[in-house]
């Protein structure tokens, strides 16, 4: 009996120890908590996020969103270093898409763990785009990381400045070359691929993104694709490449939709960029408009030689994202972006 007695002792001061040493054990890692609020009046969602620090450092903090359920890329990253995490939060009143639906989790990272906190559904409400180029064409945005792109290839006939572009028709091969002009592929599908414009046009500079956005340099092509794979990030030397780069960004940046018919050639659209392929107008040769519905060319503002400028490439049956050097005189989609700082309301 009593060294059952002593045995009990022992064990209810073991269990009473190891209380106390679960009680005195440091956390670590932050404890986090996201909560969503919309004004239906100004079309504004505002995220909050909560941390509850452990006894690691915080470095970074922020959001993330996704399109999809449970999965989240780099691109999808809202990321804020200053002081201030305990209540924090950030308004929006533009770069999501319309009427779609987001899964929202503020996160916080140390430098040994990125935690993050519980998911908040959104459903944005279908809006006017605010977004207009010279001649009233209205455009929907989208933010990925810390770039706002358009989401419509560009569809202008007109420089900032009011002076007409001519078109690949009306250019006399031997005395234009070097003049800015676009093309049509065809009037009926200008709302669904937009126009195609030599990169003459891309670096004149009277401008044909509206004011305060810009054509992408190689440089922020390079920024897109590094957020939007989910293998290689912004920094690494794959996308200095030339050719097919990357493991699935170009996946995940095509649309869903007007690719080819068969579903293996869709992309994801996972970050709501809907690259689409308008094809090319080829001036050097054929003088023909070629691979609508198969590819995508992008121009980039950045010149490689004399004749060749960077653009960038998406096809029907690869998932990478194609850097080239492309004739200037040829004519391709053009997207608009510019930089967004975040700057989030500390309270």
């Amino acid at each position: 009996m009593r060294k059952s007695i002593y045995i009990f002792i022992f064990i209810s001061f073991m269990l009473n120890g190891c209380m106390e040493d679960a009680e005195m054990t440091p956390r670590y890692y932050p404890v986090i908590s996201t909560e969503i609020k919309t004004d239906s009046l100004s079309g504004s969602v505002t995220f909050y996020g909560k941390i509850e620090e452990g006894s690691d450092s915080i470095v970074e903090y922020g959001f993330v969103y996704s399109l999809k359920e449970d999965t989240y890329l780099p691109g999808n990253f809202i990321t804020f270093s200053e002081p201030g995490y305990e209540n924090y939060s950030l308004t929006l009143d533009r770069g999501l898409l319309p009427d779609t639906k987001y899964q929202v989790k503020a996160y916080a990272k140390t430098r040994r763990f990125t935690i993050f906190g519980n998911d908040v559904r959104l459903h944005t409400r279908d809006y006017e785009p605010k977004v207009k180029d010279i001649d009233g064409n209205p455009y929907h945005t989208v933010v990925i990381g810390k770039q706002e792109w358009m989401v419509e290839n560009l569809r202008v006939t007109r420089y900032t400045n009011g002076d007409s572009l001519p078109s690949f028709e009306e250019m006399d091969s031997d005395s234009d070359t070097g003049t800015g002009a676009y093309g049509i592929y065809h009037p009926e599908v200008v709302e669904i691929y937009g126009m195609l414009y030599n990169w003459y046009a891309v670096d004149d500079s009277r401008g044909l993104c509206p004011p305060g956005w810009r054509i992408p340099s190689d440089e922020d092509w390079i920024q897109l694709e590094g957020l939007s794979d989910s293998q290689f990030g912004p920094d690494h030397p794959e996308w200095l490449k030339h050719g097919p780069r990357g493991a699935d960004a170009g996946y995940h940046l095509r649309t869903t939709v007007y690719w080819s018919s068969h579903l293996a050639y869709r992309g994801s659209n996972h970050f709501g960029l809907r690259v689409l392929p308008g094809g090319i107008y080829d001036a050097n040769t054929t003088h023909n408009y070629n691979n609508e519905g198969l590819s995508a060319f992008l121009w980039s503002q950045t010149t490689a030689s004399t004749d060749n400028a960077w653009y960038r490439l998406f096809e029907r049956n690869s998932k990478a994202v194609h850097r080239e050097a492309g004739s200037k005189e040829s004519g391709m989609s053009v997207r608009c972006m510019r930089d967004v700082v975040f700057e989030p309301d500390f309270h």
